[in-house]
């Protein structure tokens, strides 16, 4: 019986799609599905609320008063991107991005890591 020579390394190819989108991220909601077998988070752009609508009040002579903004809240936050993800790599991903981001922060700053939180707000997905 002839022994099969292991192979000493995976290639991997990534390809792009050419419509592949940049998404910036300020945060993430989610939690688990509701059969508990999967991690989904909902990754968001956030922004302050811009007016939804401005009244100016015109006095009987035709002249402007002061505006009114009515807002339709404080903050929005748009969803970027879905993700659904098994627990293994839901782990490995949080543990490659708090690697990545302390590395980032430490090139940036000379202060040190920061004093790491949770920032994803939990809830069922």
């Amino acid at each position: 019986m002839s022994k099969k020579k292991m192979r000493d390394h995976i290639t991997i190819h990534y390809d792009e799609r050419a419509d592949k989108p940049t998404l910036a991220v300020a945060g993430a909601h989610g939690g688990l599905t509701a059969g508990g077998q999967h991690v989904v988070a909902h990754v968001y752009a956030e922004w302050g609320m811009i007016p939804s609508l401005e009244q100016i009040p015109i006095s009987p002579s035709g002249e402007a008063g002061p505006s009114k903004i009515i807002r339709r809240g404080d903050v929005n936050r748009e969803v970027q991107a879905s993700l659904v993800m098994t627990p293994e790599v839901a782990i490995g991903f949080g543990k490659w991005l708090i690697e990545k981001g302390m590395a980032a922060y430490e090139l940036r700053s000379e202060a040190g890591p920061p004093d790491v939180r949770i920032v994803m707000e939990d809830d069922d997905a």
